[in-house]
């Protein structure tokens, strides 16, 4: 099983998981005019949200520690190649690391 947000729930990206033997669960999505969610698609949406929660907030935690998301801004050198991307980025889980360390 993978976890996915409403953003992955769509028939071509389920049909190439299912061919590997994978499933999705996402967020069931309002369909064109549909009101509210019956109980049990809710309740649905209420777990994968619960198992989503810790991941999106453990993200979160990084973008705020690290500022991984500004390989390419103005005040830092620009990542012109893909090894220079995977350096930025591994030195900046290796930063978090530290923070998670030594700061708890």
């Amino acid at each position: 099983w993978v976890v996915g947000d409403k953003l992955f729930a769509s028939r071509p990206t389920n049909e190439q998981l299912a061919a590997q033997q994978v499933e999705m669960l996402t967020p069931i999505k309002l369909k064109k005019g549909q009101k509210r969610l019956d109980a049990a698609d809710q309740y649905l949406a209420s777990y994968i949200s619960s198992i989503r929660q810790p991941i999106e907030s453990f993200f979160n935690w990084l973008i705020e520690k690290t500022q991984i998301q500004t390989a390419n801004k103005r005040d830092r050198p620009a990542v012109r190649s893909h090894k220079a991307l995977w350096l930025h980025c591994y030195g900046r889980l290796a930063a978090a690391l530290i923070c998670l360390v030594f700061n708890s």
